[in-house]
C-alpha cells in the first residue's frame, strides 16, 4: 500500500504543465492594391506574429509517510526540474488535519511540531510549521529541498492505538501583479 501510495504521489508530482503554441494570427491579413497603398509607391506590406510559448513547468515530491513519529525525523518537501516564467514563484504550503496533533480518538491525542523552514517577507526563517504556511518558496531553475524535523510538544502518547495525523502540501505558482 505504501509503495503504490508512493507510486500514485510521484505521477502526480511528475504532471507538467507545458504549453506549447505555435500560432499565427487568427484572420489572415488582406491588402488590396491599390487601396493599401497609402503612399501611393507602388508597394504594400503586411506583417505576422510568431510565438513559442512554453508555460511553467515544475516536479515537487514530499515524504509519503512517516509510519513512526521519532523526535528527530523530518519530512522532507522537494523541487526539482522547476522552470518557471521570469517573474513568477512556486509556492508549497503545509495544512495540518487535525491542527498538529497525533490522534487516536477525540480524547487520545498528542500534539506535535514540525520545525523547518518557512517563506516569510521574502526569506526563508527557521520556525515551527502552522497551518498555511508557505514551507518552500523558489524562483530558480534548480532544484530546491526543505525538511520539517518532528518533535512532541510534551511526550509521546502512552495509551494503545494508532494515531495519525495528515498533512496536505499545496503547490501554487503566483504571477506578480
Amino acid at each position: 500500500m505504501k509503495k503504490l501510495l508512493t507510486i500514485l504521489l510521484s505521477v502526480l508530482c511528475l504532471f507538467l504543465v507545458v504549453g506549447v503554441n505555435i500560432s499565427a494570427e487568427e484572420e489572415p491579413t488582406t491588402i488590396k492594391y491599390p487601396e493599401d497603398d497609402t503612399d501611393s509607391d507602388g508597394v504594400t506590406t503586411a506583417t505576422t506574429k510568431i510565438k513559442y510559448e512554453v508555460g511553467d513547468t515544475y516536479t515537487w515530491t514530499i515524504s509519503s509517510e512517516i509510519e513512526t513519529a521519532v523526535v528527530g525525523k523530518g519530512i522532507t518537501v522537494s523541487v526539482t526540474e522547476c522552470n518557471l516564467i521570469e517573474g513568477n514563484t512556486l509556492n508549497i504550503t503545509v495544512s495540518s488535519t487535525n491542527t498538529w496533533k497525533l490522534k487516536y480518538t477525540d480524547t487520545k491525542q498528542q500534539a506535535y511540531t514540525l520545525t523547518g523552514p518557512v517563506f516569510v517577507e521574502g526569506k526563508d526563517t527557521n520556525k515551527v510549521w502552522a497551518n498555511d504556511d508557505i514551507v518552500l518558496s523558489t524562483t530558480l531553475t534548480n532544484a530546491k529541498s526543505v525538511e520539517g524535523v518532528f518533535a512532541w510538544n510534551t511526550t509521546a502518547p502512552s495509551a494503545a492505538g494508532i494515531y495519525e495525523d495528515t498533512l496536505t502540501f499545496t503547490a501554487s505558482i503566483v504571477t506578480p501583479e
